[in-house]
């Protein structure tokens, strides 16, 4: 569970995180070009998110982050 910051660490450059919502919704996307990125989730009430997370050599993921 997260609350205030959700951190994410890559092997490899993340080209782009984006957090969604159950219903698929963009609510928030950063590209940070680095390894790690760190999102502040303050803004976001209490529930499941998915987090999308595209690398630069090619590949992506989905996770489910959830905030307390």
């Amino acid at each position: 569970p997260a609350n205030d910051i959700l951190h994410i660490a890559a092997e490899e450059v993340i080209s782009e995180v984006q957090i969604l919502d159950p219903l698929g919704r963009i609510l928030h996307k950063e590209s940070p070009l680095s390894a790690s990125s760190a999102i502040l989730m303050e803004r976001f009430p209490g529930g499941i998110y998915l987090v999308q997370v595209s690398l630069q050599q090619g590949g992506q993921r989905v996770y489910r982050a959830v905030k307390d």
